[in-house]
């Protein structure tokens, strides 16, 4: 059927009458109008019950005159587009001629099965309008409620009718169409199968679901947003349709859309944790549904870890809606079943499997990790102790196969496994179970057989693992202590002739860099920074395999170069030079941390030669010996240690200075590095602004100006400038508030620090910089200016900058007072106080029109479901001009008040009327959500 188009209301006194009749019943019925901007649709009755509760029913009218025909008749005149709209509603629709003289009307639903054929048949006619005749019983009048009960059953009827109806619809206009419709119909319809998936017909059968399932097999071709807002459908059906969605699912995963694959990946790893709705409704099945999925399909390795770790967990989630204003969550055990038990058994066996299987020991790791997860206890109370204890037994019989499992994994014979990553994930998972009083059978055992290892997996452990992980069993203080001692023992046992041994086991233990977390290497580097600075002939044999090798120890060379740097700085210019002939690129970063990162900390200024000065600006310059380093690709690892290089150098040389204000100018898609590395330069005091020349200072402003929001670094930069060029400082917030409208340019920031903006409120110089500001404006140019200034006053505020602005008022003059109102904030409640000085000084109508309005704004507020939280707060608005008011003398400010009080108090009146309506309506639509068993 065609689309509906709009209407002229004409039957004003028709409507009138209406709602008359429907208020003589206040707790049946009630009319709420509309404007006939929604088309041909004079308003909405809700059907009411006790205490003005809807009772799930609510209905459209079109009202017209009523027609006495000459033989007695009654009839009422439509467009014959409503019928178009009666047939497509979810919402029953009614047409009401009404009488004014006898005040009387009569009623007629346009049913959706019988208004198609007399649509086609007008249409075809060349008629645009249809003439109905009434049933005279079907009236409405003072003193008959009949029709309440016959409207309720209308209602009733049209609702377990319409879902039908736009179930098969779409069943067949779907399956038709989805080929050839375009993205925006494509992505309604989904949205529409999201809502009505779930409908049951009359017959009980789900027919949409079937087309959900279908769509799989041309949803390829389609967009990323119809491809995620198809996997948000498909988290619909995965718990009845288990294996069909997960199979569609997975192979999105690999889509080449990363938004796609992102969704795709979530929405696997989401749909394996235990929900209590579904668990309630159906039970364990899907879950048992999704670990088959998992053994017979080639899912990712991380999503499917992911799932198996929530198949483990021994908890269920969720929430229930008891009604629409109560959300209940709940959490707690699950119940340790049989299917349960042996769902959770085959996870651990199809994890060892897996395992046997993996050709990396990133792999086996991430798997053992996996298995871990199975020994996890709950940690929710439940009323029923015996409940609780089963579902801890089921855990603990759990642990005990894993821990049986673990055994065979690490001493697959008499010798245990080489693979130390997974000897260390393993020693973790042992060292807890062991510290929580479970008693695990076998697992005291296993990790003393583990500890007994005093050679290269223990040297592992110690350079490249956290003792607070392996050693839950004594205080911190004590683990780091006991790992120190065996440290030094193990630096000492290192000599000039069994430096080749030691290099080969150190560089075992970086060769696992691709499977442990780059965090815990920190020991390595500084065991080798140790070596280098004590021993820089080892750490001349160390660095020869390493540079020529370029495995393990190579992609920690760094720390070779920060102890020589301390210990033999003829080895430290040897290494560089190296470097350079041989264009190592990776090993540039290596050569500028040696000046701050030995132990932790930077060099004394003192030791800073002027060829390490000279090394400094050839990197950042990228000429003589690294020239090498230029290329057309940005590379940002090598720009942030030179920038971070450059500030800490920059009070020793000028030359220095200028190559980092070189760097900025080259460089203008890396400003966000720049705030970062000079406001850490700044709080470490290695940057002095106040040697800075004019121009330098002026380019740092530039870069502020240019970037697109100011965050902490940038304003902690910004505030250090203004320490030693205040107008510049300001010429930066002057030069953003007129910057260019660009949505992603935030001119200034939500949030100002208190102390810088202390800084700019307090210093008396600021006065005049923003009264200059506001005399130069012209309201005639860009509005976002205004807007601008208004946030920079907000967020700095303070008397000075409030001053600015009384004095403009207090000039009287239009233009100055046109100014301040933009200053005054838009969706924040204004300052009465100062827009009571506008009102004293001028009598112009649209000024005081727009000082009433703002004074009448409430802005935003939270508060609890149900609440009106604009009515609230336009009572706080009432308070606060109440006792402005009552502060007053003046004749005229205190009239202006009463206007703005009594127009507050009809806002607030509307208010309420339009939040009641709005709560009726969301009653309606959850009751229709969640209809009554």
């Amino acid at each position: 059927m065609a689309k509906y188009s709009r209407a002229k209301r004409t039957e004003k006194q028709e409507i009138g009458v209406l709602e008359t009749l429907l208020n003589a019943h206040p707790l049946l019925t009630q009319l709420t109008k509309g404007d006939d901007d929604f088309p041909l649709i004079d308003g909405y009755v809700h059907l009411l019950g006790e205490q003005d509760e809807v009772g799930g029913n609510m209905l459209k009218v079109q009202i017209k005159p009523l027609k006495t025909n000459k033989d007695g008749s009654l009839s009422a005149t439509c467009s014959t587009d409503l019928l178009s709209h009666a047939h497509g509603s979810s919402i029953p629709v009614f047409l009401i001629a009404v009488n004014p003289d006898e005040q009387v009307a009569y009623w007629m639903y346009l049913a959706p099965e019988s208004v198609k054929t007399q649509y086609e048949a007008q249409v075809s006619a060349g008629k645009k309008t249809i003439t109905f005749r009434l049933n005279k019983n079907h009236t409405i009048k003072k003193g008959a409620a009949a029709y309440v009960a016959e409207w309720k059953r209308i209602c009733g009827h049209h609702r377990n009718t319409s879902n039908d109806r736009l179930a098969l619809r779409y069943k067949k206009r779907v399956r038709k169409n989805l080929i050839t419709a375009n993205e925006d119909t494509l992505l309604e319809r989904i949205r529409t199968l999201h809502d009505l998936v779930y409908y049951r017909t009359n017959k009980g059968e789900f027919p949409l679901v079937e087309i959900v399932l279908d769509m799989a097999r041309t949803i390829g071709g389609t967009s990323a947003l119809v491809k995620i807002a198809y996997i948000e459908l498909l988290e619909q059906v995965i718990h009845d349709k288990t294996a069909e969605a997960l199979e569609v699912i997975t192979k999105l995963a690999s889509d080449e859309s990363e938004q796609v694959r992102k969704k795709a990946a979530e929405a696997l790893k989401n749909t394996t944790k235990y929900n209590y709705h579904w668990l309630n409704a159906i039970g364990y099945g899907p879950y048992r549904a999704m670990l088959d999925f998992i053994t017979s399909h080639d899912v990712p390795s991380e999503i499917a870890h992911e799932m198996l770790r929530n198949l483990f967990s021994p908890d269920f989630d969720g929430t229930s809606q008891t009604d629409m204003y109560t959300l209940t969550f709940h959490r707690g055990a699950l119940d340790a079943t049989k299917f349960l038990k042996k769902l959770r058994r085959d996870a651990i066996d199809l994890l060892t499997k897996r395992y046997e299987i993996a050709d990396t020991i990133r792999e086996k790791s991430k798997t053992v990790d996996t298995i871990g997860y199975a020994t996890h206890k709950t940690d929710w109370p439940t009323g029923d102790p015996d409940f609780l204890q089963r579902s801890v037994d089921m855990v603990e019989a759990d642990t005990e196969h894993v821990v049986a499992a673990y055994k065979k994994i690490l001493f697959p014979k008499s010798k245990m496994i080489a693979d130390y990553p997974v000897v260390y994930e393993i020693e973790t998972q042992l060292s807890i179970l062991n510290t929580r009083e479970r008693k695990i059978s076998g697992v005291e055992e296993l990790l003393q057989q583990i500890r007994e290892n005093k050679g290269d997996y223990r040297l592992f452990s110690l350079l490249a693992g956290d003792e607070m992980r392996l050693r839950r069993d004594m205080e911190w203080q004590e683990g780091r202590q006991q790992k120190e001692e065996e440290l030094k023992e193990v630096l000492e046992s290192i000599t000039e002739k069994n430096a080749e041994e030691w290099y080969a086991r150190i560089n075992a233990v970086a060769n696992f860099r691709d499977c442990v977390e780059d965090w815990l290497y920190q020991t390595l580097r500084d065991f080798l920074a140790q070596i280098a600075e004590k021993k820089p002939k080892v750490a001349a044999v160390f660095a020869k395999h390493a540079l020529t090798s370029k495995t393990g120890l190579y992609f920690f060379f760094r720390g070779i170069l920060w102890g020589l740097r301390k210990g033999s700085l003829d080895q430290w210019d040897e290494y560089v030079d190296y470097i350079a002939k041989h264009h190592l690129t990776d090993q540039i970063d290596g050569i500028l941390m040696s000046y701050f990162s030995v132990g932790g900390t930077e060099l004394s200024v003192a030791k800073i030669r002027k060829e390490d000065i000279a090394i400094t600006l050839e990197i950042a310059r990228k000429v003589g010996r690294f020239a090498f380093l230029k290329s057309d690709e940005i590379n940002r690892a090598l720009e942030y240690h030179s920038i971070r290089s450059l500030a800490f150098l920059s009070t020793l040389d000028k030359d220095i200075r200028k190559a980092l204000i070189e760097k900025i100018k080259e460089y203008p898609e890396l400003d966000t590095m720049y705030p970062h590395e000079l406001g850490f330069a700044l709080h470490c005091k290695w940057i002095k602004l106040e040697e800075w020349d004019r121009t330098d200072l002026e380019t740092l402003a530039e870069m502020l100006v240019n970037i697109k929001r100011l965050d902490h670094n940038e304003l902690q930069v910004l505030h250090a400038l203004g320490v030693v060029d205040f107008n510049l400082m300001m010429l930066v917030f002057e030069r953003r508030i007129k910057h260019s409208y660009d949505s992603g340019y935030d001119a200034i920031p939500y949030h100002i620090e208190p102390g810088v903006a202390a800084f700019i409120r307090d210093d008396p110089r600021t006065k005049d910089v923003v009264r200059r500001w506001l005399e130069e404006r012209d309201p005639e140019q860009d509005s976002m200016i205004g807007y601008h200034l208004g946030e920079f006053f907000n967020r700095v505020g303070g008397d000075v900058l409030r001053g600015a602005l009384s004095d403009l008022i207090a000039t009287g003059k239009k233009e100055n007072i046109l100014k301040v109102m933009e200053m005054l904030p838009i969706s924040d409640p204004a300052d009465p106080s100062l827009c009571l000085e506008i009102v004293a000084v001028t009598d112009d109508r649209q000024i005081l029109a727009r000082v009433d309005a703002r004074m009448r704004q409430t802005g935003g507020g939270t508060g609890a479901v149900g609440e009106n939280i604009f009515a609230r707060e336009m009572r706080k608005n009432q308070a606060r001009i109440e006792d402005v008011k009552s502060k007053s003398t003046n004749p005229k400010i205190i009239k202006f008040c009463e206007k703005v009080l009594a127009n507050l108090a009809k806002d607030i009146a509307r208010s309420e009327q339009e939040h009641e309506r709005e709560m009726r309506e969301e009653r309606q639509e959850y009751e229709d959500e969640h209809p009554k068993d």
